[in-house]
């Protein structure tokens, strides 16, 4: 029995190799040169020169033609209407500067389209209409794609997410103030795109923001105005943003945002300000976003903040302070920011900082306060570490890059301290009554020596010494006279007179 599950066993395998065997040959076949074609994966892969051939008959879903120097710089419908099942589509990095506006016709399931880092100027407006399915498209690094003068970007209700970064010359207009042109986005073009979620316009020379929108709400959760040159942001530019959750404005000249600006952003989660040239926060600025998580204020100019500043914040967890110019913040400052974990303070111009400046925040995890030569490491920064031993600290001071227990040990700050209550009050006070006797003294002494110096009274003690009378000193002699008595006997003296003020 064992003998013939055995062979049964065997023959299963060699029918299993053979079939393995024959799909990779007809696989091989159907891939172009320079190409690696996965039937288990449903995908090929072509790296390097390739000739300006797509797969032909293979029943693919994805497709990865990035950086392999195509031979084409026009994209045809007939070059993808054999991939019919394909969901991705990645071009990236070829020299494609036009591409037909049918070309994506016959790919009704296609969900993925990158052409990143190519060569193009322009997108007819329908190009991706029949593409219902299609929910990432990324058009970056096409340094002069640019934007109609008027209507819209692009027909394509299903897309979800799209990248415009490094695209330079989006919509130039010349701008008469200044005498140069400049950079413009008006976010109008995007309104048709309802299913919209993520949209980036990082590293896009951008100037200026318009938004010449209608009654109407965006549905973008995402959007990035990341490395661009945006001085300010107009008031109404989030309007009808309301379902905005991460919003990135970083890595910009901004150096004022008018209060309001945010106020519709009431589901904001993730809001980024740093390495901006802000001076100063308005009261109110941040008051409705109820829903940030993490506001992110480094790298900027900011001398002070104001009190009430983060009100309406209670539910802020990560707020980054780091790399600004301030001196103290104040316990009004932060009260509100009752479920703060996380602060990173790093970089600023401390010169003394004390547990009560975070009183009021309970749920605090981590403080960092790095960077900070302003700070002396004395007993005022060690009683600060203690004072809050559930908060994990990262602290510097002086020259000292890490502040730890033992940078600090050899302080001695709480027997030190002790020490002074104990010894050094009770010394004080024995101080002063010395003086206080001292000085009454000194006023009896004087007082008495006047007054008989008025009654002309001056009373001397004659001390006769002779070889046959023996000096007897009694108790009333002046103390240097009575060393006499061990001496040896000498000649008479004339007389000592002793002035009993002495």
């Amino acid at each position: 029995m064992r003998m013939r599950n055995h062979g049964m066993a065997q023959l299963k395998l060699v029918a299993i190799l053979f079939a393995l065997l024959t799909l990779t040959t007809i696989v091989r076949g159907q891939c172009p040169v320079s190409c690696r074609c996965s039937e288990y994966a449903r995908k090929t892969l072509c790296t390097g020169s390739c000739e300006s051939e797509f797969p032909s008959g293979v029943n693919v879903n994805s497709v990865d033609f990035s950086a392999t120097s195509f031979n084409i710089t026009v994209l045809h419908k007939s070059d993808l209407e054999r991939l019919k099942e394909l969901t991705d589509l990645h071009l990236e990095d070829n020299n494609i500067f036009r591409i037909d506006p049918d070309a994506f016709q016959s790919l009704a399931n296609l969900a993925l389209l990158n052409l990143r880092k190519n060569s193009l100027h322009s997108l007819d407006v329908n190009i991706l209409l029949a593409n219902n399915r299609l929910v990432y498209l990324d058009l970056s690094e096409n340094a002069n794609l640019r934007f109609p003068q008027s209507g819209y970007f692009l027909n394509s209700p299903s897309l979800e997410a799209l990248f415009l970064e490094n695209c330079r010359q989006l919509h130039t207009k010349f701008d008469e103030k200044i005498g140069e042109d400049v950079q413009v986005l008006n976010i109008g073009v995007l309104t048709n795109l309802i299913n919209l979620k993520e949209v980036s316009f990082k590293n896009s020379g951008l100037d200026i923001l318009e938004a010449d929108v209608s009654e109407e709400s965006f549905g973008i959760s995402t959007i990035n105005f990341k490395n661009n040159f945006l001085t300010t942001v107009p008031l109404k530019f989030f309007k009808y943003f309301t379902a905005l959750e991460t919003l990135y404005l970083d890595n910009n000249r901004i150096d004022y945002l008018p209060t309001g600006v945010f106020d519709t952003l009431m589901n904001l989660k993730k809001l980024f300000l740093n390495n901006n040239n802000l001076e100063n926060i308005d009261v109110g600025l941040l008051s409705n976003l109820v829903n940030l998580e993490i506001l992110d204020l480094s790298e900027n100019e900011l001398a002070a903040l104001p009190d009430g500043v983060f009100t309406g914040l209670e539910g802020l967890k990560i707020l980054k302070l780091d790399g600004n110019l301030l001196k103290c913040v104040s316990t009004e400052v932060l009260r509100p920011l009752k479920g703060l974990t996380n602060l990173d303070m790093s970089g600023n111009r401390f010169q003394s900082l004390t547990a009560s400046d975070f009183s009021g925040l309970s749920a605090l995890k981590e403080l960092v306060v790095a960077d900070s030569s302003g700070l002396t490491c004395d007993c005022g920064l060690l009683k600060f570490k203690k004072d809050l031993p559930n908060v994990r600290l990262a602290l510097s001071c002086a020259n000292v890059s890490t502040v730890t227990e033992e940078t600090l040990a050899h302080l001695s700050c709480d027997e030190k301290v002790n020490m002074a209550l104990v010894i050094g009050v009770p010394a004080a006070c024995a101080l002063v009554v010395v003086l206080v006797v001292g000085v009454v003294l000194a006023c009896v002494r004087r007082r008495g020596a006047k007054s008989r110096e008025a009654n002309g009274t001056v009373t001397f003690h004659q001390v006769a010494l002779s070889e046959e009378q023996p000096v007897a000193l009694s108790e009333e002699q002046p103390v240097y006279a009575q060393s006499l008595k061990a001496a040896p006997r000498a000649p008479p003296r004339r007389l000592t007179l002793v002035s009993e003020e002495d």
